[in-house]
Order: C-alpha cells, then sequence, then structure tokens
C-alpha cells in the first residue's frame, strides 16, 4: 500500500486542527500597517562618492624661451608670496591644485600654499582658507620636468567662481614654468602672507607688485558627487582672450561656462581654457606647437570628454610676418588632421571652429595678412566645413564678418588690431556654440 493511501486512512490525520491564519492588513489590519524595522539594518542611501574633475587650468609655458619681443629679462623671487586668482567653471565640495616645473632646469622648492575663495583685488576670504600640502608636506619640492598634485581639502565652490591660490618661495626662486598672458592680476607680498586677509604693501608702505602671469600654477581640480563632462579648449590669444578686460574673466571660454551652467537641469559642463596667445599648429614659438602640447594640455586634463579647437591663422600670419616659418594650407590642413586623430584615438568628441576674418590684421605694428593669407584661410575653411571626422563643426567665419565686408572681423567686435574681439565679440562667439553637442 502506498503512503498516499495510508495517510488518507488516518484517523490522526482526520482529527489534525486547521492551522490559524497568519495576520495580514487584508486580514484587518490597518492599510497603514508596516512590520517594525531594525534600524540596524534598514538600507541606507549611500551618496555618490567624489570625483575629479579639471575646474581650471592654463598652458604651461617656459618663461626663459625667447619669444617675439626677444629673450626676457631673468626674473626671480626671494621671500615672496605670490597670490594668482582663477575663475573655476565646475563647483564642487573639494579642490585640489596643480604646480608645475615642467620648463624647470633645477628643483622646485615650494614653502608654502594656500588656497581660498577670492574677493575683490588681493583680498581673500580668510574664513575659508586652507593650507595645502602635497604628500603631506606643506614644504614640498618637485622635481625638473614634473608636475604635482596637492593633496585634495574641503573647499564648497560654485561653478563659476573666484578661487585664490597662493604660492610663497623662501630663497630665490628663479621663474621657468608660467603662463604668460593671464589677463588677471597676480599680487606679490613680503615675506610668508599666504593667509593674509589682503596683500596691502611690500613691507614698506609702497602698493604690492603685480603681476599679469600665473607662476608655477597650472590646474585646479574640483571634486564633485554629480557627473560632469569636460570640454578643453585648444587655441590661440584669441582663446587666451586677448583684447578681453582685464580681471573680468570675458574670455569667450568664460562666457561659454556661464552659458552652460544657466540650465542646472542639464549634466554639468566644466570649460577649460587651453588657449595659448601666438601659438601655431605646427610650430613651436610662444610655447610648444598644438600637435606637441596636446596629448598634455587637452588629453591630460582630469575628465576631460570634449575638445574644440580654433587654430590656424596664426599658422598664415607667419607667412607674412615671418616668412621662413610659412605653412601650406595643406600642412595646416593636415595638422588638423592629426589634432582630431588625436582627440579621437583618446576617446574625445571634438568640434572644430572656422577662422574668422583678420583683413588689415596687425601683430606688434607689423603686418599679419595680405591677399595671400585671405586665399589660404579660404582653402583650410573649405576644408574644415567639408569634415566628416569631427562631432560639430562652429563656423566663426561667418558668425564673426562684418556685414559691410565679410573678409573683415566685424567692426563693433574689433579692438582695433582686426584679429582680436572685444568683449562683446568674445560673447557672441561663446554664443555660437551649439549647448546641446557639449553635454
Amino acid at each position: 500500500m502506498g503512503f498516499g493511501a495510508l495517510v488518507a486512512c488516518s484517523d490522526d490525520a482526520a482529527d489534525a486542527p486547521t492551522p490559524t491564519p497568519t495576520p495580514t492588513p487584508e486580514a484587518g489590519l490597518p492599510d497603514t500597517y508596516k512590520a517594525p524595522v531594525d534600524a540596524a539594518t534598514a538600507d541606507v542611501v549611500t551618496p555618490a562618492p567624489l570625483k575629479p574633475y579639471a575646474a581650471w587650468a592654463v598652458t604651461p609655458q617656459d618663461y626663459n624661451k625667447p619669444g617675439p619681443g626677444g629673450v626676457p629679462p631673468a626674473l626671480s623671487f626671494t621671500n615672496k608670496t605670490l597670490r594668482h586668482t582663477m575663475q573655476v567653471s565646475l563647483g564642487g565640495e573639494q579642490i585640489r591644485v596643480r604646480f608645475s616645473n615642467v620648463f624647470g632646469t633645477a628643483p622646485l622648492v615650494v614653502d608654502g600654499a594656500y588656497a581660498a575663495l577670492a574677493k575683490m583685488g588681493s583680498e581673500i576670504d580668510a574664513a575659508t582658507g586652507k593650507a595645502l600640502t602635497v604628500g603631506g608636506k606643506a614644504n614640498f619640492t618637485i622635481a625638473v620636468g614634473a608636475e604635482a598634485w596637492s593633496d585634495p581639502v574641503a573647499m564648497t565652490v560654485a561653478a563659476n567662481s573666484k578661487v585664490s591660490v597662493g604660492v610663497f618661495v623662501a630663497n630665490s626662486t628663479p621663474v621657468s614654468t608660467t603662463h604668460r598672458f593671464g589677463n588677471q592680476t597676480t599680487y606679490i607680498g613680503e615675506g610668508n602672507v599666504l593667509s593674509a586677509a589682503t596683500i596691502a604693501n611690500l613691507g614698506d608702505g609702497a602698493p604690492p607688485a603685480t603681476a599679469a602671469s600665473y607662476y608655477w600654477v597650472t590646474g585646479i581640480d574640483v571634486y564633485t558627487r554629480e557627473p560632469a563632462n569636460v570640454l578643453v579648449l585648444l587655441g590661440d590669444s584669441i582663446t587666451d582672450g586677448v583684447g578681453s578686460t582685464p580681471d573680468a574673466n570675458h574670455r569667450y571660454g568664460n562666457y561659454l561656462s556661464t552659458l552652460l551652467a544657466a540650465d542646472t537641469t542639464k549634466k554639468q559642463v566644466s570649460v577649460i581654457n587651453e588657449g595659448l596667445a601666438g601659438n601655431r599648429i605646427l610650430s613651436d614659438g610662444a610655447g610648444d606647437s598644438a600637435i606637441k602640447r596636446f596629448d598634455r594640455d587637452v588629453a591630460g586634463q582630469t575628465g576631460v570628454t570634449n575638445a574644440f579647437i580654433l587654430l590656424g591663422i596664426n599658422d598664415i600670419g607667419f607667412c607674412v610676418l615671418a616668412p621662413p616659418t610659412c605653412k601650406t594650407s595643406a600642412e595646416i590642413t593636415g595638422g588638423i588632421t592629426t589634432l582630431i586623430g588625436k582627440a579621437k584615438a583618446k576617446g574625445i568628441k571634438v568640434q572644430v571652429a572656422t577662422l574668422m576674418p583678420f583683413k588689415g590684421a596687425t601683430v606688434f605694428g607689423a603686418p599679419y595678412y595680405d591677399a595671400a593669407a585671405e586665399t589660404k584661410r579660404g582653402e583650410v575653411n573649405t576644408f574644415i566645413k567639408a569634415l566628416t571626422t569631427t562631432d560639430g563643426i562652429v563656423d566663426l567665419a561667418t558668425v564673426m564678418k562684418d556685414p559691410a565686408d565679410e573678409l573683415l572681423l566685424k567692426t563693433t567686435f574689433d579692438i582695433g588690431d582686426h584679429l582680436h574681439p572685444n568683449d562683446m565679440g568674445y560673447s557672441t562667439l561663446a554664443g555660437a556654440f551649439d549647448l546641446t553637442r557639449l553635454r
């Protein structure tokens, strides 16, 4: 007999009590009933981790390399604090600072560094100030040819706000690595005044010395929990902001950063300015050529996702200014192709701009334009407009031309040299971007 038949015939099984149902909300408990939760095991929402993104940067230059004006005078600092001001494109909870000795001929000894939110002039918000360390050391040394990041420090910064970074050197320190055209006042104080609210004087009652360059500081990363894109602008003096109002942050990159930050419902985009006055695609001069510096200045930025290339006008203009360095339009377009390839190889989306009108342009009072230069600009722009390997073309040749003469930079945008825009021109240039392509 199978066990099924045996169980069916069992008196014990027949007399077994029916189990009492387990109470449920459907069995009479209120709809709002919730079983008790053990606080120790309850799910906890973990905030997203902080991640660094490039928020400000400049291209390093060799101070001692001869330029159009010849060899610069020797420059060094002894027992001085140099207080720089930077506008960061991205907001966040922490920052770190990059110190550079890439063009140094001796180790760079930094005897103190400091960061704070900046106010007007040399003034900082002292309550936000933080000493910066590298590898836990307040006094640190950077080897020849090297760069070093500071340890992150807590500092709440808003997008497009200003940060001050001070550097103190006690002993005679020759200047080697700099960014010559900062278009922002750097204040120089006597002694270690890193944490002082203002740099009032040099110790003898005289006003503080000032400069318009950045010394040994080439980058700021901001740590944020929100995902962000990083757009790097690779260009020459137009990207560097020549002609814009000093200390006003009216470069086209600043205007573009403001436009992108205006819509807080969209993904954040940090705009990094790697403009270098005098830069050319193919030739060294006022710094390394664009091709040579791409890996460091574009691909080397923390979190880079996008690049924008506005270059070539100096490669053309130097044919007039310095004929022995002249490049053909085929060489220039080949250089643009190389830059695009470098970006694509790194997974960076890249847009390219057509070259703006520059009829009648002069540099240092010397002619920078002729009919051959115009022909070459037309050939380069035709090539750019036909590109199919980019993620977009920004047609600045059309946006920035004068209605009365398309070969001229628009009169109301021109600072007077027929090459560089004014603040209005830079604002218009920023407005030419399709912001949806950058997010």
